[in-house]
């Protein structure tokens, strides 16, 4: 039977293959907005795709993410494709806060030309990097982003010309699930010792995340809240003399980004477990990050498996 180091090491590389194939395709291959007849709405990110889909019942409308599965959001560059499906779209949604930095120009533009566009990020009380930076990546919070579902869906309704009704149902039943989840994740980080609760990042992508279950971001090997950031020696060792002064057992990675520098990190220093993550996209539809809630629980087994030092 593989250990559990070896477990790690092995779910990850299955995700990462898988999403290599799924990077291949572009956005504009999920779904052909002309197909349905349905309105098209169309979000920054797959993370919010899925969330919109539920909360408009799954049917009500079309949705299209721009950013594919396995994209960085922090570095994805919009195609002329693209900014046709934000023109056509009833409503564009997007995660804000500074997340989806190469999207502002096109986003901007098609706003002055008359595109609807909302950030959800507008909704919820950010945490800060320092004094003046907001934190985009609140998705790891799963009650804030429930408390913001009812204005989205509100937007999405009025815009898509849809029956409040019926989405204020589904919304409602969606942050059941939520709340649900957000248990599980109390569950599964409370089972690890406190004094073990101690996390390296990539970059600085998972405040929310320990912020909400009481954990503790240490450093981040990029020393950056965007994966555009670049690790420096001065700022690798500052970071390896973190990690044997507080006994981390793991640097956290994401699939979007690379890891080289994690790696020679860890590999420097021996025992460190890379424990790869979906952090800013779902994986695969049919994975076990194919889905937001399903990306929330696989991360929340797989940092609790990390912060054990299994």
């Amino acid at each position: 039977m593989l250990d559990r180091h070896l477990q790690i090491r092995f779910v990850t590389v299955i995700f990462a293959a898988a999403l290599a194939l799924s990077a291949c395709s572009t956005s504009a291959d999920a779904t052909n907005p002309g197909e349905t007849g349905s309105p098209l709405v169309v979000t920054s990110t797959s993370i919010w795709a899925d969330i919109v889909t539920n909360i408009t019942c799954g049917e009500l409308v079309n949705v299209v993410a721009i950013i594919p599965p396995g994209g960085d959001p922090h570095a994805f560059e919009p195609s002329l494709a693209d900014r046709g499906l934000i023109d056509s779209a009833s409503l564009v949604v997007v995660n804000g806060l500074g997340l989806e930095e190469n999207l502002d120009d096109t986003l901007e533009a098609a706003t002055t030309n008359g595109a609807a566009v909302v950030a959800v990020g507008s909704q919820i009380q950010p945490l800060m990097f320092g004094p003046a930076r907001r934190d985009p990546h609140f998705w790891f919070d799963p009650q804030r982003v429930s408390e913001s579902l009812p204005w989205l869906a509100e937007r999405i309704s009025s815009r898509a010309n849809l029956d409040m009704t019926a989405v204020n149902e589904c919304t409602s039943a969606y942050q059941e699930e939520l709340a649900g989840v957000d248990g599980e994740l109390k569950a599964v980080f409370d089972a690890v010792p406190e004094d073990r609760r101690k996390m390296v990042t990539n970059h600085d992508s998972l405040s929310y995340l320990a912020d909400r279950y009481g954990l503790e971001i240490v450093a981040t090997v990029l020393g950056s809240e965007s994966s555009l950031g670049e690790a420096t020696p001065a700022g690798l060792q500052e970071v390896a003399n973190q990690i044997e002064a507080e006994g981390v057992t793991a640097i956290f990675t994401e699939v979007q980004a690379s890891s080289e520098d994690a790696e020679a990190l860890a590999s420097s220093l021996g025992e460190i477990n890379v424990v790869e993550l979906n952090t800013g996209t779902l994986g695969p539809k049919d994975s076990n990050t194919g889905t937001y809630l399903d990306l929330l629980r696989t991360n929340a087994e797989l940092i609790a498996l990390g912060l054990s030092g299994s």
